[in-house]
């Protein structure tokens, strides 16, 4: 399993969240974020994101009942987010 993949998972929810591409010092701050929780994989990549798209966790939810790209990209980064953590073990 690659970081990078995880990475771009993480990455490509919050260029929806935001609806354009992240600048690097916002990638940036999701890796610092996301090293920064516990937890599952998953639920400290959302929490990273909450942080830097500045929503919260219930906004991305409804977000991603409500736009069927998020709910794909979210699935994406449960999967990826799954695989980075049994690699971790």
């Amino acid at each position: 399993m690659s970081d990078q993949n995880f990475l771009n998972s993480i990455y490509k929810v919050g260029e929806k969240l935001k609806g354009r591409p992240l600048t690097q010092s916002e990638k940036d701050k999701i890796v610092e974020n996301f090293n920064s929780q516990e937890g599952s994989a998953y639920d400290r990549a959302r929490n990273a994101l909450s942080e830097v798209v500045d929503v919260s966790g219930k906004v991305i939810l409804e977000k991603r009942s409500s736009v069927s790209d998020i709910d794909r990209v979210l699935s994406d980064l449960r999967n990826e987010a799954g695989k980075w953590q049994s690699s971790k073990k």
